[in-house]
């Protein structure tokens, strides 16, 4: 029953998406512009499917989810072809390039015996660079990304109700639902999907002024504290803290102390994150359940990560070090384990994964992406001469992208990529095209969007 209700909604989304660009309906896409009375403003179609795609994210869909990957990427690849999307190429978007052309090439000795599992894996590193470019042609001028910013803050605040920590512990009734887990992705799922959105609402603020969004931000963190997920606070706080460097830089100083404080007074204080931080000695480790001692895996260590890290890295890093096992091998063998032996049927380490199937230069070449990615950013954020809304997709790309570099070493982040890896990817295409739109311009000056 599941599996028709996912399959309808699946069938919907996509209507939708054909109806976004095939029928040109200027009432479906205009809309008041939200801080200027009696003023109009039309999404372009590229903005909505963006907008639509990142609020519609959380839906997973399952079985349906690598089909739902399939076909929103198929979209843009038509949209490609057909000049709707101008591919857009500069350091950020080569060095992706390269790394994802390892990925391919890993493909050619792969140790992953179905092809169906290292395309799949491949479709998750491939989605990132086609969001970027869908965000470079979404960003007309500063009010796309003032649109797309408060569009989805009201959408984040309906799924924190609905699928986050105050739905499980409130209303589990509808977090436990058909209509809820059982379409969407909950826990650290969605605790990931709030990390890499999570500098919107400091940046609106600092924006508009507006005390909503501060409250938006502290019902993130509650919803995260309310389901126990120690990666998703972790992810959190680095964003927020990077933003908060980035808008108020000295005068940060006193927040990220707070934050800081905050941080510890969680761990020490909330008995379900401090539980899961520090176990103890009669629980059940990961060697009793791989060897059949022990068939319950709730109680294992830290969810048997480090261990099974160890144990992937044996398998197919150790003696490859170069070139790791192939594309979609660690995943199938981590299966395979899972009916086996009921071990933990996922990594939980993005560097990890990456490692065991691309080796070393995967890694190397990753890296190098990631840092090519933050240098950018930084250089705009900290260049005195930077325009303020490039200066803001800037820094919104690198809050962003900062707490997914986090969640990636204690989740699967790239598993599940079009909740929550595209997203500083979108970013990145945002500041991209502020960068060529207002850099010229060299504004100095800039007016705060009164309140209301």
């Amino acid at each position: 029953m599941q599996s028709l209700i996912n399959g309808i909604i699946l069938v919907i989304l996509t209507i939708w998406i054909a109806r976004i660009y095939l029928q040109d309906s200027k009432k479906m896409r205009t809309i008041t512009f939200p801080y200027q009375e009696n003023t109009k403003y039309i999404l372009s179609s590229n903005l909505y499917f963006c907008i639509f795609t990142v609020c519609t994210a959380p839906m997973y869909l399952h079985p349906f989810s690598l089909i739902k990957y399939g076909i929103w990427l198929a979209v843009i690849l038509l949209l490609i072809a057909s000049g709707k999307i101008k591919l857009k190429f500069n350091a950020v978007t080569i060095t992706y390039i390269i790394f994802l052309s390892w990925a391919i090439l890993s493909i050619s000795y792969t140790k992953a015996h179905s092809p169906e599992i290292a395309f799949n894996s491949l479709l998750r590193f491939s989605l990132p660079i086609f969001y970027l470019w869908l965000g470079y042609n979404a960003i007309e001028s500063k009010y796309s990304l003032l649109l797309f910013s408060r569009i989805t803050l009201k959408t984040i605040l309906f799924y924190i109700f609905w699928i986050g920590g105050i739905s499980a512990v409130y209303f589990p009734f509808i977090y436990f639902s058909p209509i809820g887990n059982g379409i969407f992705l909950t826990y650290a799922g969605f605790a990931d999907y709030l990390t890499s959105l999570a500098p919107l609402s400091l940046f609106m603020y600092f924006i508009t002024k507006r005390k909503i969004y501060i409250l938006i931000s502290l019902l993130m963190v509650i919803s995260t504290i309310l389901e126990a997920v120690r990666t998703g606070l972790g992810g959190l706080f680095i964003a927020f803290s990077l933003i908060i460097i980035s808008l108020y830089r000295i005068r940060s100083v006193f927040p990220l102390i707070a934050i800081i404080f905050t941080g510890i007074s969680i761990i020490a204080f909330v008995p379900s994150i401090r539980d899961k931080m520090f176990y103890k000695e009669n629980e059940t480790t990961f060697q009793e359940v791989a060897t059949g001692e022990v068939m319950n895996k709730e109680d294992i260590r830290d969810n048997g990560r480090y261990e099974l890290w160890e144990r992937s890295l044996d398998h197919h890093y150790k003696g490859r070090e170069l070139t790791g096992s192939g594309i979609g091998s660690t995943t199938q063998w981590l299966r395979m384990e899972h009916e086996r032996k009921n071990t933990p049927a996922l990594l939980h380490d993005d560097y990890v994964l990456i490692l065991c199937e691309m080796g070393l230069i995967g890694l190397i070449l990753f890296i190098i992406f990631s840092l090519t990615f933050i240098y950018n950013c930084v250089e705009s954020i900290f260049s005195p001469k930077t325009n303020l809304w490039v200066r803001m997709g800037a820094t919104i790309a690198f809050a962003s992208y900062g707490g997914i570099l986090f969640s990636m070493g204690f989740d699967n982040v790239f598993g599940h990529s079009m909740t929550s890896i595209i997203n500083p990817f979108i970013f990145m295409g945002f500041f991209i095209k502020l960068k060529e739109l207002y850099s010229k311009e060299n504004e100095q000056a800039y007016t705060i969007i009164p309140k209301s």
